[in-house]
């Protein structure tokens, strides 16, 4: 999806968790991407916030910046 160049990325979900899932992996790649994140925790869309980058796990942080280093999606070190 990053590779698309999106200006925006929302993420909806009614249980989301920082430690895993899809949702949770595609809000994670576009914060370090540097693209606006935004998360709808459920149905309503006058509730939300954006995720916070610390909340999630170092493993998931450090995978996901070498998938997108190696995607070529952000430069490498």
């Amino acid at each position: 999806m990053l590779s698309k160049r999106p200006h925006q990325v929302i993420g909806f979900h009614e249980s989301f968790a920082y430690e895993r899932g899809g949702t949770s992996d595609m809000l994670l790649k576009a914060l370090i991407s540097d693209v606006p994140t935004w998360l709808i925790p459920g149905d309503s869309l006058r509730g939300g916030h954006k995720p916070d980058l610390g909340k999630f796990p170092a493993y998931r942080y450090d995978q996901a910046h070498r998938d997108l280093q190696q995607a070529g999606l952000i430069p490498e070190p």
